[in-house]
């Protein structure tokens, strides 16, 4: 069931408890910061730890409730994966089954290569041709489940791009 409220206090203190910290989006120094959520609360009620990021407060407040680019994601991978990294030192139980529920299809944590396949997971992508807004999408256990828009692009056939690597 979905999240009724944002919670990142866990990955605050994990954050704040570091000497240095960086915006995983500029990768600049921030001393002051706020907790990001990679793909925004408002799109997707979760508060998974993988999905908490530190950010500087502007930023973070110019991005507000949009997902950042592909590009912007694959720019971002070291800070993210280093953030990732940090967290499950902290709360590996917690990390892992969220991280394994969320982003990885196959594969094991203990086993090397976890946060290339975990990015893998974060970075696919649903689109519908034609439609230039954003698709609510989510993959779970069931498979790809993908809310149409309210306005079709066309009236007779629609078209997905779907995207990601290591796709099965």
């Amino acid at each position: 069931a979905p999240l009724p409220e944002r919670d990142v206090l866990d990955a605050r203190a994990v954050f704040a408890a570091l000497p240095q910290r960086e915006c995983a989006w500029t990768g600049r120094p921030i001393p002051r910061f706020d907790v990001d959520h990679i793909i925004p609360f408002s799109l997707w009620r979760n508060n998974d730890l993988w999905n908490l990021v530190p950010a500087s407060p502007a930023v973070n407040e110019k991005k507000s409730d949009r997902l950042v680019s592909r590009d912007s994601l694959v720019r971002s991978r070291d800070l993210i994966v280093h953030c990732w990294e940090t967290l499950r030192g902290r709360s590996p139980a917690r990390f892992d089954t969220e991280v394994r529920r969320a982003l990885l299809r196959r594969g094991s944590l203990e086993a090397g290569g976890w946060q290339s396949a975990a990015f893998a997971g974060l970075v696919e992508s649903v689109e519908l041709l034609g439609h230039a807004g954003r698709i609510a999408w989510a993959h779970g256990a069931d498979g790809l489940t993908i809310t149409l828009p309210r306005e079709k692009p066309c009236e007779y056939a629609v078209a997905f791009k779907i995207t990601g690597e290591n796709l099965r």
